[in-house]
């Protein structure tokens, strides 16, 4: 058996960091032979949300003074879980100026993404922006000032951070909820259930909860697969994945990925100057990865090992 080493000096230097090219010292022949994973050390620094997977938007509608209007939320690409994606909407209430504080200079939200981790669930509390005249917390407006009437803050939510969040498809629709029309939350009139997900509207507060009824998916890749291009397997989608990897570590954390036994893989029979790497997403498409600090470790044998 022989050993290659794959590492930052291997990287394709194109921004994405999913490719690692390893050229051969001269031209070699491959018939029967195999190769295998032995062990790969990388950051965990691959986004969930961003502008390329289509889910880095929602908006919300803030009414104040007679007047909605339509602010719209772009999160930075990065990795989120929900406490950070709840964090940064509050960050952006409060550039937009939708937000009030109490007398006792406490900050006031009128939405909440929560983890429910009995339900294995993200809930979405949709709040009532009260008006000058009924302000029963002693709310301080600030520069938007109060609504005419108490009114529930009403969020749209496209489909693709949907599901991040395990809520419903514009398509999925029925019984009245708030989804029912254009993606939108913080309308409904009543309470009900969802297909076994409670929805919950408060008729004197005007406060409405939704819990997702699918499983989030806050991390569309939370494995990633190790593809070769010398490498063709009948019985795999792409037919050149060659390995796994669940992370072991936490966000911007190291993975160090050992295999306890080695999967080999027959190369296809040929005359080759390099050999590529790719590092793909679960939906087989090269995912981006931030950091190029990546080791990967190979071993190769023939049919006489």
């Amino acid at each position: 058996m022989r050993t290659i080493v794959l590492n930052q000096t291997n990287v394709v230097d194109d921004g994405q960091n999913n490719k690692l090219v390893y050229r051969f010292p001269n031209s070699v022949q491959f018939k029967n032979h195999y190769l295998a994973v032995q062990s790969v050390t990388m950051f965990y620094s691959w986004y969930n949300i961003s502008s390329t997977f289509g889910n880095n938007t929602f908006s919300y509608q803030y009414p104040s003074a007679g007047v909605i209007t339509t602010f719209t939320v772009v999160i930075p690409d990065g990795i989120y879980n929900i406490p950070a994606l709840n964090a940064y909407f509050q960050f952006v209430s409060v550039q937009n100026g939708t937000y009030m504080t109490t007398v006792a200079g406490q900050y006031v939200y009128f939405a909440e993404f929560a983890v429910n981790a009995n339900l294995y669930a993200i809930e979405l509390t949709c709040y009532t922006i009260p008006s000058a005249g009924v302000n029963p917390n002693a709310y301080i407006a600030s520069a938007l000032g109060f609504a005419t009437a108490p009114t529930t803050l009403v969020m749209t939510i496209p489909t693709a951070l949907c599901d991040i969040i395990g809520f419903p498809r514009p398509a999925e629709t029925g019984n009245g909820l708030a989804w029912v029309s254009n993606n939108w939350y913080g309308t409904g009139t009543s309470s009900g259930t969802w297909k076994g997900a409670p929805y919950l509207y408060n008729s004197t507060t005007k406060i409405a909860s939704y819990t997702s009824y699918r499983s989030p998916q806050v991390n569309q890749n939370a494995s990633i697969y190790i593809a070769c291009n010398i490498i063709n397997n009948p019985y795999s989608i792409p037919s050149s994945i060659i390995y796994a990897i669940t992370p072991s570590a936490g966000i911007g954390g190291i993975i160090k990925d050992q295999t306890p036994e080695f999967a080999f893989n027959k190369l296809i029979d040929g005359t080759y100057n390099e050999l590529v790497i790719s590092i793909l997403g679960t939906n087989g498409s090269l995912l981006a990865i931030e950091d190029p600090n990546i080791t990967i470790l190979l071993v190769i044998k023939d049919g006489k090992d």
